[in-house]
């Protein structure tokens, strides 16, 4: 395609196997794209990078816990990939059809470290506040600064009810909008292959 589009806007006629060669050697090399989210904003995630993340790693000074929050749904029907066969036999993999989700919320105490996590049927205000509640359990005698994304049931009425009780030790902290990789590691949570395994989940919970 390269060497088209060259043939094309120059007139200079390249091999396709030479256009490497000179992509190279002008200082080019094939990359995968990344995602960026079009709606974040650079100017406020810097701010949060220069000055909020660093007040809140000072609160280690005043023995309070950060926690770095997040939640992931994870599919319990397995990802189908190539395999040897028969020709002609193409290898059937047994299904109810039924779609089922693993859904998770978990969180990080930067400090310890430890990780916690708690199943949910959907994500909304009332589910994450329960999270929430074991996690302040977790913390009676200490304040806590947990670090999480601005998901809407992060912001319902469920969870400031819920801050009207425990806000004066523990403390939401927003993430700048549309800024996943703001945090210090994103803090999702184990692995695909840990989230479907109980037992897995257990050896990483604290």
């Amino acid at each position: 395609m390269i060497a088209r589009v060259v043939d094309e806007e120059f007139g200079i006629h390249y091999h396709p196997g030479h256009v490497r060669k000179v992509l190279k050697a002008l200082g080019f090399s094939v990359q995968r794209p990344r995602r960026q989210l079009a709606k974040a904003d650079p100017a406020e995630q810097d701010r949060w990078q220069r000055y909020t993340y660093p007040r809140l790693k000072k609160t280690a000074e005043r023995k309070a816990a950060l926690l770095f929050g997040d939640e992931a749904s994870f599919r319990q029907d397995p990802t189908l990939y190539r395999t040897w066969s028969h020709r002609g036999h193409q290898p059937l993999i047994p299904t109810t059809g039924q779609r089922n989700t693993q859904k998770i919320f978990g969180a990080v105490d930067l400090y310890r470290p430890r990780f916690y996590y708690a199943h949910g049927q959907v994500f909304e205000g009332e589910s994450y506040t329960i999270f929430l509640t074991a996690l302040a359990q977790q913390y009676r005698r200490q304040e806590v600064f947990l670090v999480h994304d601005n998901a809407p049931y992060h912001k319902t009425p469920e969870v400031q009810e819920w801050l009207s009780c425990y806000g004066h030790r523990f403390h939401l902290c927003l993430l700048p909008p549309y800024s996943p990789r703001v945090q210090c590691r994103r803090t999702g949570v184990a692995s695909r292959a840990d989230a479907c395994d109980p037992q897995s989940l257990s050896r990483h919970r604290r």
